[in-house]
């Protein structure tokens, strides 16, 4: 277990510079065992989708400035993929996630545009004191997807949050209002 401080607004992986990003961060955390924390003493605007978070690369983001000051700003991209792992986000806002999925070619559909800011297949996902803002997903070939994705995993969300949720069969997510 390790904790991360992110340094740096930037979005580039430089292990020579003295600062540290979310993106070095997160890689930096994928090859530590264990459970991690990220702290944040800066906000963060995005160039790129960030790395996958797989199964066992379990994380606690955490704001460090009051009333969600803390902002990670997908920039339109896809902000989070979770896949298997229990990620959880506190004093956060995760703004301007974009996912797009492919047209359809010879006739074929469009492919699912899911997970502005967070796609989660499997895993599980807390959320305390965050704002997800002006996320959202375009399905190709003209269809809509969801601004957040979720299979088979579980949410536990401690706020309330204006935003859409496509959920599998197996997927549960729960609310708690403060």
């Amino acid at each position: 277990m390790a904790t991360f401080t992110v340094t740096n607004s930037g979005d580039t992986i430089n292990p020579n510079d003295g600062v540290t990003t979310l993106r070095e961060a997160i890689n930096q955390a994928a090859n530590n065992p264990g459970r991690d924390t990220i702290l944040f003493n800066s906000s963060v605007l995005l160039n790129s989708s960030l790395p996958t978070l797989e199964r066992g690369n379990n994380i606690d983001f955490i704001g460090n400035f009051a009333d969600r000051g803390t902002t990670i700003n997908g920039n339109n991209r896809q902000i989070f993929t979770i896949n298997g792992a229990n990620v959880s986000f506190t004093d956060l806002t995760i703004r301007n996630g974009v996912a797009v999925g492919g047209s359809g070619t010879r006739g074929g559909g469009g492919g699912l545009g899911a997970g502005g800011a967070l796609f989660i297949n499997q895993g599980n996902v807390t959320a305390n004191n965050v704002t997800f803002s002006n996320n959202f997903a375009l399905g190709g070939a003209g269809s809509n997807g969801r601004a957040t994705a979720i299979r088979a995993a579980t949410i536990l969300v401690a706020v309330k949050m204006d935003l859409m949720v496509a959920v599998a069969a197996t997927s549960t997510v729960s609310a708690m209002e403060h």
